[in-house]
């Protein structure tokens, strides 16, 4: 895989019954991509037949888990996968 992805971390992913196959979905495709891949909306619906309305639960539904961070630019927004969800404590550095 692009980003050298452990299969542990992706079989952790595949377990975790808090996600939704979609959202499973999306965050196997945002971790399979090349270095330096920018996730956006109009990726997503350019690459599936969901429309942006269905992504943006799905996107919400990660960043609620901790796979998927958000940094609002002016531009619009900017989204970070993470392979581990990333927490409070994990931002704390606890």
């Amino acid at each position: 895989m692009p980003q050298a992805v452990q299969f542990e971390a992706l079989q952790r992913i595949a377990a975790d019954a808090s996600l939704s196959l979609p959202a499973k979905a999306i965050l196997f495709y945002a971790l399979t991509r090349e270095p330096g891949y920018r996730m956006s909306v109009a990726d997503l619906t350019a690459m599936s037949p969901a429309s942006d309305k269905a992504i943006y639960p799905r996107i919400k539904e990660l960043m609620a888990a901790g796979y998927v961070t958000r940094k609002l630019i002016q531009a619009g927004c900017e989204y970070t996968v993470h392979v581990t969800p990333i927490t409070a404590a994990t931002e704390a550095g606890a």
